[in-house]
């Protein structure tokens, strides 16, 4: 039986957190959870990493909680004004490589829900014979016909109408794909991250698949349509995410 190990970075739990994760990670978390009870055609482990400097937070049983990630994006560059202490997605994906065995990782942003068919999806994809894939959201309103979308009504998010949205945030690609990476120092948190993997995977693949439609296919969801990156200050976005030069920040802080 084919394996797939599924990884997200995990958060600290912060009430009023404006990015919503209050809200949208334990429905993340708990939506992994029903996906691989689910699944019945292939053996799906789960896996939380969270940055050291954060308290960390509990998980249920069905994941395994990975050591903290002990660097990020201050321990690479000297910056004047204050940052969010952001992970490198090398280090997330390393972790996943270092503790899993399984022939395919996934790698999803923490506030992006599947659905219970996702793996069986997944495995669908790897039988079909691609060999990677990057698979779009729909983003659901918070609130639709009286709804809240919380974890309590988790079973009428699954069948709520949503939005296309053209953000890459899920990822599947083989094990024996990550050592051919090279993610440099590129953050996790702001675009263009999702858009950079992509292309490094797809870079490394011969028969690559990306799912654009994700309300036609409805495989992941993510819960309003805030943006809420955007909202950083002007120095996050042109210093953090498109620095002098081009590129992301992975391009001003070397290698790995």
């Amino acid at each position: 039986m084919k394996k797939i190990a599924h990884i997200i970075n995990v958060v600290e739990d912060k009430p009023g957190n404006p990015s919503y994760l209050n809200i949208a990670q334990p429905i993340t978390i708990e939506s992994m959870v029903r996906a691989k009870k689910y699944a019945k055609s292939v053996d799906v482990e789960l896996y939380s990493v969270q940055a050291g400097h954060e308290k960390q937070r509990e998980l249920p049983p069905e994941f395994t909680v990975l050591p903290p990630l002990l660097k990020d994006v201050t321990h690479f560059k000297d910056f004047k004004d204050p940052i969010k202490r952001l992970p490198r997605i090398y280090d997330i994906l390393l972790s996943l490589y270092i503790h899993s065995d399984a022939q395919w990782f996934v790698y999803t942003n923490v506030d992006i829900g599947v659905h219970p068919h996702f793996y069986g999806r997944l495995l669908d994809i790897i039988n079909k014979g691609h060999d990677a894939a990057c698979i779009n959201r729909r983003d659901i309103p918070k609130r639709h016909k009286g709804v809240e979308s919380t974890l309590e009504n988790l079973d009428q998010i699954y069948k709520m109408p949503g939005q296309h949205h053209g953000g890459k945030d899920c990822f599947l690609f083989p094990r024996a794909m990550f050592p051919k990476f090279n993610f440099r120092n590129m953050v996790i948190g702001y675009p263009p991250i999702g858009t950079q993997i992509r292309d490094e995977i797809k870079r490394h693949s011969r028969n690559f698949l990306w799912i654009r439609n994700g309300c036609q296919d409805r495989l992941t969801f993510h819960i309003g349509r805030d943006e809420d990156w955007r909202k950083g200050s002007k120095w996050d976005r042109g210093n953090l995410v498109r620095p002098a030069g081009g590129g992301a920040l992975a391009h001003n802080l070397g290698e790995q």
